[in-house]
């Protein structure tokens, strides 16, 4: 943890998301009720890889990083994805190396709503645990409005986010992995591929903390 996140939490201390003890936006005891379990998985050809299914903690966990503001979760929930991150290199050990972190890009609606970019903290966040070399690249964004996927089905989510990502230049010739905090039916992911493509670089697949199945159509 950096010196001026130990100033914070002296000066304005956390209390844990689940437990409400002082100390920490999550415990160490509360942590150990995340069942980490890395493991590949894909959407629509695209491989991936999550480091949790989509609990009632892990609900929780990312319902205050992304809806309530709280950003002190973000460290925590990078460190599960290191997880993940290691079983990336131990499937690609000669691929890994000198690969861009881009995080999956928010709406304008949604950033205006937020003040910030959930998977963005997230990719920064899981650059410095890491403890490695590789760099978070913010070179995607929105092209067009898209409407909010939740409420829509499947193909409804791909029709919505079909072609409305582009990639910057700093792409081109890069090898990339795209990072997120949750994968439902990968419509946010498969886009952002198509779009970092399309820009001139090569996608190896896409890390996320958690990963979920719609039980509906019309749900996420």
């Amino acid at each position: 943890m950096k010196l001026l996140d130990e100033l914070l939490d002296l000066l304005l201390p956390c209390r844990c998301i689940l437990c409400a003890a002082v100390g920490s936006a999550l415990c160490r005891a509360c942590a150990t009720e995340l069942k980490l379990t890395p493991r590949q998985v894909e959407r629509f050809g695209l491989r991936g890889w999550a480091v949790t299914d989509y609990g009632e903690v892990e609900k929780t966990l990312i319902h205050a990083f992304k809806e309530n503001g709280l950003t002190a979760l973000a460290p925590h929930l990078a460190t599960a994805l290191r997880l993940g991150l290691s079983a990336v290199k131990d499937e690609l050990p000669n691929q890994i190396d000198g690969t861009l972190l881009v995080p999956a890009p928010s709406s304008k609606a949604n950033y205006r709503k937020r003040g910030y970019q959930p998977a963005k903290i997230l990719a920064m966040s899981l650059s410095q645990v890491s403890g490695s070399e590789l760099r978070v690249n913010t070179g995607l964004s929105f092209a067009r409005v898209v409407a909010d996927q939740s409420g829509l089905a499947v193909e409804e989510r791909r029709e919505n986010l079909d072609g409305s990502m582009v990639g910057s230049s700093a792409l081109a010739g890069q090898r990339v992995l795209l990072i997120d905090d949750i994968v439902t039916t990968g419509a946010t992911l498969t886009e952002a591929a198509r779009a970092v493509t399309k820009a001139g670089g090569e996608v190896l697949g896409f890390l996320t903390f958690s990963e979920t199945i719609l039980k509906t159509q019309a749900k996420s």
